[in-house]
C-alpha cells in the first residue's frame, strides 16, 4: 500500500512484506503469533510514532516551522 514505508518502519513499529508474496505475508504473520509480546511493544511504538509525527497537532507544528523557515529565507 502507498505510503506504508512512511508510517511502517520495518521490525520497529510494524511488519512489511513484498506484495503479491504470499510466503512472505504467512512468515511475518507466524513471527507476529509467535511473539505476542514483541507485536504489541511493536504496536505501542507504531501508535507513538503515529501520534508524534502525523496528529493534527504534529502537523500544524511541521507547517508553521515550514513557513517560518521560507519567511526567513532571503
Amino acid at each position: 500500500i502507498s505510503g506504508n514505508g512512511e508510517i511502517v518502519l520495518a521490525g520497529k513499529t510494524g511488519l512489511l512484506f513484498p506484495a503479491g508474496d504470499a510466503g512472505a505475508l504467512y512468515g511475518r504473520l507466524k513471527q507476529a503469533l509467535s511473539e505476542p509480546g514483541a507485536g504489541q511493544a511493536m504496536a505501542a511504538r507504531g501508535r507513538g510514532f503515529v501520534r508524534d509525527n502525523f496528529s493534527v497537532e504534529a502537523m500544524v507544528e511541521k507547517t508553521l516551522s515550514y513557513y517560518s523557515e521560507l519567511l526567513t529565507k532571503k
